[in-house]
């Protein structure tokens, strides 16, 4: 091979490499803060990618099994479920990747679209092994079945179906769940919410579950990272061995596993669902900011809020300020702040001057003071963590913003933020924009999707 060729196929092998890296793997597993290094240029291009996991330096390396070629560093160290799903996707990585050893110079890719196909199939066949620890067939013709009924509708509804797959039990071999997919009359079957069937690690059918069966409903903690309307058949059915998957009326496709809601399949893309991601993102880029030394028990209220918001598809945007927050206090100019003295929870309450500067009827004016005092009584003052989780849903879902001072304590339920004009994004885009200049801000939209904005730019979607 000419030293042009073998310099063209290298570049294009490392650039592939990193590629996959950044966009499908970091977002899959969670790594925030990262380095991917070459570091043997000129090494033989490998017929099989092999993969060294290396714990004590949090570093994995990619390697022809002779040489290294290059490497990943990473700040946090990976728990064992989370790297078991590093590893089991980057295995199927390397196998499916056309690498090969020929003089050719060409590209091993038709096209972009073809290399993204391969790359999206080696996710999911790497999440497949991961979810029983095994190579499993049937778990990947299950997500193709629910990818299918995703964009069906059965009596014009659209189609939800919740399984729990427990490797240790027998099923009916003769009652094969795949087979009976293809059937209309399954759609009848299950929503994720009340009700699952369960089945062995081949997909037989074992047996139905509801919630109120033994005509009991238990009492249920809400102690994991899983939206609220999810958590009662997450914690009492996906617990031990057991993994849940459940195709939601949206079309998304989530996976349950460890008490807690891990990845969503969300337009045709797997996407990281955890905490950890998460708190990463936000430490990594506020380290220096106002907003450094914000307590764990505050990110864990605003994320489950956040995933309570999007998979009830109600919209809202939370956000956290810091101490440069000017609050409801007028500009030195005297123009009206970005906070309205009414939206302002924490302030007294608003006179007759603001309402004559604001030239708002008696009638008007009332309103706003009806609907301040109502959410004070519904707040009581309490910190955003201690305020019941159901309520908080339902106040983040107002028009308008819910705003936290650096402490954890509200500002505002459904604050109209004042926007700069000329801004490209939409109301909720424009206003999660402008407040993350004091600090971050999430915009949860009805679609369920979720952008967080830290000084102005997007640091982590689920989208």
């Amino acid at each position: 091979m000419s030293s042009k060729n073998k310099t063209n196929k290298q570049d294009n092998y490392t650039s592939q490499c990193i590629y996959f890296l950044q966009k499908y793997l970091f977002p899959l597993v969670g790594i925030v803060d990262n380095n991917v290094k070459v570091c043997n240029p000129q090494v033989a291009l490998p017929a099989e990618l092999h993969t060294i996991y290396q714990d004590t330096d949090n570093r994995i390396f990619f390697s022809n099994s002779k040489e290294y070629i290059l490497y990943l560093d990473y700040t946090r160290k990976l728990s064992e479920d989370r790297r078991s799903l590093l590893m089991n996707v980057l295995q199927i990585f390397g196998k499916v990747c056309p690498w090969t050893a020929d003089d050719s110079e060409q590209h091993v890719y038709y096209s972009d679209v073809q290399r993204d196909a391969i790359y999206s199939l080696a996710v999911e066949k790497g999440i497949c092994n991961w979810i029983l620890s095994s190579k499993n067939d049937a778990i990947e013709k299950l997500l193709n079945k629910l990818e299918k009924w995703s964009v069906q509708t059965y009596e014009g509804r659209n189609v939800t179906f919740g399984f729990l797959i427990n490797p240790d039990v027998t099923g009916q071999s003769e009652i094969n769940l795949l087979q009976f997919l293809d059937d209309d009359m399954s759609a009848a079957f299950t929503d994720c919410i009340h009700s699952v069937i369960e089945l062995d690690g081949e997909c037989n059918y074992y047996c139905y579950h509801s919630l109120s069966e033994n005509e009991i409903l238990e009492e249920c903690p809400l102690d994991g990272y899983s939206p609220l309307r999810f958590n009662n058949v997450i914690h009492k059915y996906v617990q031990g061995n057991i993994v849940g998957i459940f195709l939601l009326n949206s079309g998304d496709i989530i996976i349950a596993k460890d008490g807690s809601v891990q990845l969503v399949k969300r337009n045709a893309k797997w996407l990281n669902l955890s905490f950890d991601m998460f708190s990463d993102t936000i430490k990594h880029y506020t380290q220096r900011g106002p907003l450094r030394h914000l307590p764990d028990d505050l990110l864990k209220s605003i994320f489950v809020s956040m995933l309570d918001v999007s998979f009830s598809h109600l919209g809202g945007i939370i956000a956290v300020v810091g101490e440069k927050w000017p609050g409801s206090v007028s500009n030195k100019d005297g123009r009206f702040p970005l906070l309205d003295p009414c939206d302002d929870l924490t302030g007294s309450e608003p006179d007759d001057i603001y309402r004559e500067n604001k030239k708002l009827t008696q009638k008007d004016f009332q309103k706003r003071l009806q609907k301040r005092r109502f959410l004070q009584s519904l707040t009581q003052g309490n910190m955003f963590k201690n305020i019941d989780r159901k309520l908080r849903c339902e106040l983040i879902s107002l028009d308008g913003a819910c705003i936290l001072n650096h402490n954890g304590y509200v500002n505002a339920f459904g604050a109209i933020i004042s926007s700069e004009s000329g801004s490209t994004a939409g109301g909720r885009g424009a206003a999660a924009k402008t407040l993350s200049t004091f600090g971050l801000a999430a915009k949860i939209s009805t679609d369920g999707y979720v952008e967080l904005y830290i000084n102005r730019e997007i640091r982590y979607t689920i989208k």
